[in-house]
């Protein structure tokens, strides 16, 4: 296989879809709620994460569809973190003013 400049250029996409997807949760001004949050997180993370890395993974790598299970096994795991991550983070900016 011959290297391309512009292989990894999905990846990047993708990356950015991580902060865009669950930012669409709260474009209205929505009040950050914790279900809120879990919902935002947990859809940009399937899309993203389980779905279009693997899809990607699987084309220019060959990697086999099986991966998927690791995948969902992770992001069970992560989902959560992010959430109360991403939660605390938001209590900790509205206690100081920020938002």
């Amino acid at each position: 296989q011959s290297y391309h400049p512009f292989r990894h250029a999905p990846f990047t996409v993708i990356g950015a879809l991580f902060g865009v997807i669950p930012g669409m949760f709260f474009v209205k001004g929505q009040k950050p709620t914790l279900k809120r949050i879990f919902v935002a997180v947990f859809s940009g993370q399937m899309v993203c994460s389980v779905v279009l890395n693997t899809l990607l993974l699987m084309w220019l790598y060959g990697s086999p569809w099986q991966i998927v299970y690791a995948r969902l096994i992770n992001q069970a795991v992560m989902i959560p973190l992010y959430t109360a991550l991403v939660y605390y983070v938001v209590k900790l900016m509205d206690k100081c003013g920020i938002i």
